[in-house]
């Protein structure tokens, strides 16, 4: 009975891995590489990404079609990402105050994005800044949701 159970409940969970939504296609006016290049100049960035991505934590949440833009190892006005030491996670106590002012500095990006882009198929606009370690996964990580700004381009 137990291997029957154990056996439902693995291909649920397949299933439901299988049945997950493709996130909707960007279709801009704007030349993509153009833009990521403009964020990595202005950021001095070592690499900008632009995709999107649909995501759906829980399943009484509701699904998230948005486009992430993950500026990695920036410096910019709020904090220089190049110099956080990687041996070693350096705590903030500041945190809510630094995404929040990543948010500001970020806001430029995302409202181009969305002016320039067709929209309607998202939800939300998702700027990551961060730096890896030296695994190659992210150490500091600020993730800063436009969501907002969808209202004031469908009004």
């Amino acid at each position: 009975m137990k291997r029957i159970n154990f056996c439902l409940i693995i291909s649920f969970v397949i299933m439901m891995i299988g049945c997950k939504t493709p996130p909707p296609q960007l279709n801009c006016s704007i030349d993509i590489e153009a833009l990521k290049e403009n964020i990595k100049s202005l950021t001095n960035a070592d690499t900008v990404l632009i995709y999107t991505k649909t995501l759906k934590e829980e399943v009484y949440f509701p699904e998230i079609r948005c486009t992430v833009i993950i500026i990695e190892n920036a410096t910019t006005k709020t904090l220089n990402f190049k110099n956080l030491p990687v041996d070693k996670y350096q705590r903030f106590e500041n945190f809510d105050e630094i995404g929040e002012s990543l948010k500001l500095e970020g806001y430029i990006f995302a409202k181009q994005l969305i002016e320039q882009c067709d929209m309607t198929d998202f939800n939300d606009l998702i700027i990551e800044f961060h730096k890896k370690d030296r695994f190659e996964k992210p150490i500091y990580r600020f993730i800063c949701h436009y969501k907002e700004l969808f209202s004031t381009i469908n009004n």
